[in-house]
């Protein structure tokens, strides 16, 4: 218990002098981009040497592995199962082996990977490939060279400086993209900040213009319906009066459809409507219907008899008044033309506007949806800059042992 009091009393005074010792120097600052001219200082040519010769060494060994595969690969055997299980083996192993990354760390990676990839086989083909144990013992005796050689790379590569370095210098690109993103979102927040009013301002723009459109179209409905509602009670009267006149002969004109019912198709129409009958009675056939009804009428009625003579007297007048109904429907016609010219075009530029407006909302709903999405990335960028950047301070202070300041 007392060894280790000691041990961590130790240990704790080196911390404190390792901590004394980077803040005893005067702070520096440093740019993300100047990193690696900064740790280019740093780097240990001894040390970067032995670990440039590791790896050729371990590079030359993959080689040599690769190179039995390659030998395996030509081979055959009786079964070709067994030999499309040696291929399929051999191929797998070459492509783990090819395109070796420069990264020391990518390097350990990948080496690490193609070792585990070359000898998970199953139980299945470890059997099936014991016809070429010679060469498959080859093979596992180089992977078990290659591992070994590996391990001791890496236990150096993560002792050294070198790896510090290399997380620093990973650390600084990281940091200098997201530097980079960050004003690339700051751009496009500051476009989307002016588009936003300018959007706005069409939009208001748009709704004016609706309304203005909208009230000239009420007006000229109220003036059409105006008009024309007192054209329609003129109309209304004469067609009223011509049909007050003929109604009074309904009797009559029921009694002639029931004694002869094919006698006239118009009888039914008089008898219905009497004033819309005239209206559209364009050759007075009813004028001879009159005639018709007149001898027996002389004898039987007196009364009736005087009633149609008067309607035959004055047929005429009625058939005046008959134009006078039709002048004024074509003058609601043509009065609701004329408006025509001027509504159809601001009823299409009234949905245009429509359009436009429905367009300018949701190019606003769209921004306005843009920028919280922007915003919300940017923050996390933000969050994630920072905490690059404190970690990168610290690997540098620890490297150059002083205070280092990003700037």
């Amino acid at each position: 218990m007392v060894t280790s009091l000691f041990i961590s009393l130790g240990h704790s005074k080196l911390m404190l002098g390792k901590f004394r010792s980077i803040f005893s120097k005067e702070a520096i600052e440093v740019r993300a981009d100047n990193v690696p001219s900064v740790l280019a200082e740093l780097d240990e040519k001894s040390e970067k040497e032995r670990l440039e010769m590791a790896r050729s060494l371990i590079a030359a060994e993959t080689r040599k592995l690769d190179q039995l595969l390659r030998e395996l690969s030509i081979k055959q055997a009786d079964d070709n199962y067994v030999t499309v299980l040696k291929n399929r083996f051999c191929e797998k192993g070459i492509q783990s082996l090819s395109g070796l990354p420069d990264s020391y760390d990518a390097f350990i990676t990948a080496i690490s990977r193609s070792m585990n990839e070359i000898s998970s086989i199953s139980f299945k083909e470890f059997r099936h490939l014991q016809l070429f144990k010679d060469d498959m013992a080859k093979i596992a005796s180089q992977i078990k060279t290659i591992e070994t050689q590996l391990a001791e790379f890496s236990r150096n590569y993560h002792a050294g400086s070198q790896k510090k370095i290399n997380d620093a210098l990973a650390l600084s690109d990281s940091v200098q993209d997201k530097e980079a993103e960050l004003v690339r979102l700051n751009t496009e927040l500051q476009e989307i900040e002016k588009a936003i009013p300018f959007i706005k301002e069409a939009l208001e723009s748009d709704e004016r213009k609706f309304s203005e459109v909208s009230n000239k179209l009420l007006s000229i409905e109220s003036e059409v319906r105006d008009i024309a509602a007192s054209l329609e009670s003129e109309r209304s009267i004469i067609k009223q009066r011509i049909g007050t006149e003929f109604g009074s002969i309904d009797k009559l004109l029921k009694k002639l459809q029931h004694e002869n019912p094919k006698k006239s198709a118009l009888l039914q129409d008089y008898i219905t409507n009497p004033g819309n009958a005239f209206i559209v009675d364009e050759n007075l056939e009813i004028r001879l219907v009159l005639e018709e009804l007149k001898p027996a009428l002389k004898k039987e009625d007196p009364e009736k008899h005087e009633k149609v003579v008067e309607l035959l007297r004055n047929i005429d007048f009625y058939d005046s008044l008959r134009e006078q109904y039709r002048g004024l429907t074509n003058k609601i016609n043509d009065i609701r033309e004329s408006k025509n010219q001027e509504y159809l075009p601001l009823e299409k530029e009234k949905n245009h506007i429509i359009l436009s407006i429905e367009e300018n909302k949701t190019e606003i709903q769209q921004l306005l949806e843009k920028r919280t999405a922007k915003t919300q990335e940017k923050e996390k960028l933000l969050h994630r800059l920072a905490t690059e950047k404190a970690e990168l301070q610290l690997k540098l202070a620890e490297l150059m042992q002083r205070e280092v300041r990003l700037v």
